[in-house]
């Protein structure tokens, strides 16, 4: 047991156990000793004495939701003592405790039936005697322990097996699968279901629900996988493009079979949608939120869901899968786990301010999630789906019509050929390097570089072969920057000695232009027309085409970088050029060239340094604005989520209690930052759009990276509050 609050000295921690044994019939997670009133966590008499615990537990809840008790305290004391009573093993209880009781508490009875099937499994399905498990806890999902089971047949199929918490849930969704068979027939991208069966688990036997394996990937990976190889050269734009309106033609063909049946699924989302790597075909899976056309839904997850589907709102309908689909689909094109400030089911943002993506240095567009730079079909699609309410929205077949769906599509062969090559990593690739960079990587370009700064010391510094390993470096340190698989103070590192080179070289030349006695003080024309064309000439396009992008504050260092490289250029080949001589007009015309782009490029470089200075300042009056109410809200928060119930599924009357304890939770928080609502909305409604700017990459600025973050947890907790009415009250 453990014991929130400052005991009297004269009161140990055995005395209050032995306080509590003998007093027992006290309110559930609460201590009067003295006079003073303790916060009990793991209440070991709940857990000694289920059958009055529970009855003392039911009773308090009774109180405080009939407005009989006022103490905000005893609610979260309820389901703290609830909370730890869960994760009590059956050996911890009694063998006696009631159905409902164990349901609860997590004290799930081991089966008594046969292995094999339980009742009469559905039409097709497989012989399960001599069955072996395969892979035991594969993955955990929802309210399910997933296993792999493995027939004589060596057919492989998934074990749903059912958590204590969630009596009845997988019997609910068999129903469901039964129902849609029967009303509207089988799909081929929904999930193919057998029945309950008994399977073994450890050292158990176990009740589970039984459907044949999808072997492949989810619907994040897959898609992630399928945008890189659009970015690398494997895939054209037609290809990518036609494969995701593959995908959601075949995604929005399930959404109207189910409502065929009237049958809603409510939890669409990456991780419910597993490509199969044989076919290429998106399946749907995990019916275990499924309700009735109308019906409120058992849950949702809340990244994904229709803006209808909140507490008291609207039931589900075939459009809130419509948009689940649309909020899927956009999560994988859109990469929104990059950045969490944006949620899929906020659709997209059009921010005029800021681009839509950046390109890297082979060209190739990096996007920002949730941001559209310019109207096209597809930010239309996404508009007209995650941009309305429930009415106005359209019904699966009618969304499969829209003008993004209609153009532009593939053939299914060779969108579902694209797919099996993604999930099979069997995609060539072009002549681009497209590997990430490593630590050793880094490690090998730094002693390269030591190398030539040796050699600059002994006066034999190849300065061809100086500079062009230089632009080589910038490109690597530049994308390793972006794909952030180096530690940063390797970076710091790197970037240091690759600004140090360019100060060595700039002394080098001015030292050979000084020593009168070298032969080499003067470079020929044919000598300085060849670094020009192989050296020079490369670096300055590359530079010349980083210049026409719109830049973040993240390329503040590689453009520090690339104005270093041109006038480490400038210097070589004014330093080095013949005195006393006529310049050549080519050698004049690229000068020219190489001092036009240094301009620009400090011209960039200035006003973004000022954009940044500027973002410095809004961000310290935000974090300074937030010093009445941080601390506050911070702490309300973390009581919240420390107390919250988590009992989510179950029975109507579990689900119910849930969200009564829920809404009774987010009032009490809510009471708590009250004062201070308006502060932490207009907080916000300044906060997201800085950070957005900001972003995520790593910064030259270290201090500004602190602050950034600081205003990022800001941010998440006055948000967070700022949902809680929403979604439960």
């Amino acid at each position: 047991m453990k014991i929130m609050g400052t005991m009297p000295p004269s009161i140990s921690l055995a005395k209050a156990h032995e306080r509590i044994s003998q007093h027992w019939q006290n309110p559930v997670g609460e201590l009067n000793i003295g006079g003073k009133r303790y916060r009990i966590i793991d209440n070991q008499v709940l857990r000694l004495n289920p059958h009055s615990g529970f009855s003392l537990f039911r009773e308090g809840v009774g109180k405080i939701f009939s407005g009989k008790m006022f103490n905000f305290s005893i609610a979260r004391n309820l389901t703290e003592t609830l909370h730890a009573a869960q994760k009590t093993t059956s050996q911890e209880l009694r063998s006696d405790i009631p159905n409902a009781l164990s349901n609860l508490f997590g004290a799930k009875p081991q089966t008594e039936l046969p292995l094999g099937w339980k009742g009469k499994p559905l039409s097709g399905a497989p012989d399960l005697e001599g069955m072996r498990v395969a892979e035991t806890d594969k993955f955990a999902e929802g309210e399910s322990h997933i296993s792999i089971i493995e027939t004589k047949d060596n057919q492989r199929l998934v074990a749903k097996i059912e958590r204590s918490i969630a009596e009845g849930h997988l019997f609910a969704e068999l129903e469901a699968y039964k129902h849609i068979y029967k009303t509207a027939g089988k799909h081929p991208n929904l999930a193919n279901v057998h029945g309950m069966a008994v399977v073994p688990y450890g050292n158990r036997k176990e009740e589970a629900l039984l459907m044949d394996e999808v072997d492949g990937w989810r619907c994040s990976d897959t898609l992630r996988s399928l945008a890189d190889s659009w970015k690398q050269g494997k895939i054209n734009s037609e290809a990518y493009w036609g494969t995701i309106k593959f995908i959601a033609h075949r995604l929005l063909d399930v959404t109207n079979h189910l409502a065929k049946a009237g049958i809603v699924h409510n939890d669409i989302k990456p991780g419910n949608v597993v490509f199969d790597r044989a076919s290429g075909e998106p399946v749907v899976i995990d019916l275990g939120l499924h309700s009735r056309s109308g019906e409120q839904p058992k849950g949702f997850t809340e990244s994904f869901k229709a803006p209808e589907l909140g507490v008291g709102n609207l039931g589900a309908s075939e459009k809130s899968d419509v948009f689940l689909v649309v909020s899927t689909l956009l999560h994988g094109i859109e990469g929104f786990e990059k950045d969490p400030e944006i949620k899929p089911n906020q659709g997209l943002r059009f921010i005029t301010s800021e681009p839509a993506h950046v390109m890297d240095e082979n060209g190739y567009p990096i996007h920002r999630p949730g941001i559209a730079g310019v109207e096209t079909a597809y930010t239309r699609f996404i508009t007209d789906i995650l941009g309305v309410s429930a009415d106005s929205r359209p019904d699966s077949n009618e969304a499969r019509l829209h003008e993004f769906l209609s153009d532009g599509t593939i053939d299914e062969e060779s969108a579902k050929q694209i797919l099996k090559d993604t999930l099979t990593g069997e995609m060539s690739p072009l002549s681009t390097d497209v590997r990430r960079i490593t630590p050793k990587k880094l490690r090998e370009l730094s002693d390269l570089l030591r190398t030539h700064l040796s050699s600059a010391a002994t006066k034999q510094l190849d300065m061809g072969v100086v500079l062009s390993d230089l632009d080589t470096m910038l490109v690597t340190l530049d994308k390793a920057e972006r794909e952030g698989g180096v530690d940063k103070d390797q970076l710091k590192s790197f970037n240091s000695l690759i600004l140090k080179t360019y100060s060595v070289i700039e002394d080098y030349v001015k030292g050979r232009e000084g020593d009168t006695k070298s032969s080499s003080a003067e470079v020929s024309p044919y000598h300085r027309s060849n670094f020009m064309l192989s050296i020079a000439e490369p670096s300055l396009q590359r530079i010349q085409k980083h210049l026409d992008q719109t830049h973040s504050f993240s390329d503040i260092g590689s453009l520090v970088r690339a104005h270093k490289h041109l006038e480490t250029l400038l210097e070589v080949l004014v330093t080095l050029s013949p005195q006393g001589q006529p310049v050549s007009s080519e050698t004049y015309s690229f000068l020219n060239r190489l001092a036009e782009a240094k301009v620009t490029l400090s011209q960039q470089l200035d006003t973004l340094q000022q954009q940044q200075e500027s973002a410095k300042a809004q961000l310290s009056i935000l974090i300074n604005r937030s010093g009445s109410w941080a601390d506050v809200a911070r702490q309300s928060l973390q009581r919240f989520d420390s107390t919250r119930p988590v009992v989510k599924f179950g029975t109507e009357q579990y689900t119910a209690i849930h969200r009564q304890m829920m809404a009774a939770h987010a009032a009490i928080t809510l009471q708590e930052v009250s004062e201070f609502t308006d502060d932490m909305r207009n907080f916000t409604a300044d906060s997201i759009p800085l950070l957005i700017r900001l972003g995520r990459s790593s910064l030259i600025d270290e201090h500004l990276v602190e602050q950034r973050e600081k205003l990022r947890e800001l941010t998440t907790i006055a948000e967070r509050l700022n949902r809680l009415e929403r979604e439960w009250m």
